[in-house]
């Protein structure tokens, strides 16, 4: 019973580490891929520094979207994972049991038929 709760502990760090969801919230509104363009010198080129803005605004806006989809497919995982223990659990009870109805079963199909 305490490798089930140790196994489901296991799956359930496991998860979070493969979709990375503690570094995901962190950097959540950082830039994609940090894919961001420097400012530039002159504070005076308006355009220029409007177009990197704009350029930098965006990039944190695809980093946003595509952190925000990885991090609702861990959380999807992780709540199938937890969704499924009591399920699991309920069978890792009553599979004993199974085998026994399933052997007496048996003998009552050899012998009573």
């Amino acid at each position: 019973m305490l490798s089930l709760f140790g196994l489901y502990r296991n799956l359930f760090v496991f998860f979070s580490n493969f979709f990375s969801l503690p570094i995901l919230i962190r950097t959540w509104f950082s830039p994609w891929r940090r894919l961001d363009e420097k400012y530039p010198k002159n504070i005076i080129d308006l355009e220029a520094w409007a177009s990197v803005f704009i350029l930098n605004l965006l990039m944190r806006a695809v980093g946003f979207f595509m952190r925000t989809i990885i991090i609702t497919l861990g959380l999807v995982f992780i709540g199938l994972l937890i969704i499924s223990f009591p399920i699991i659990l309920v069978i890792w009870l009553l599979a004993p049991f199974l085998v026994i109805f399933l052997f007496l079963l048996g003998l009552g199909l050899i012998f009573f038929k």
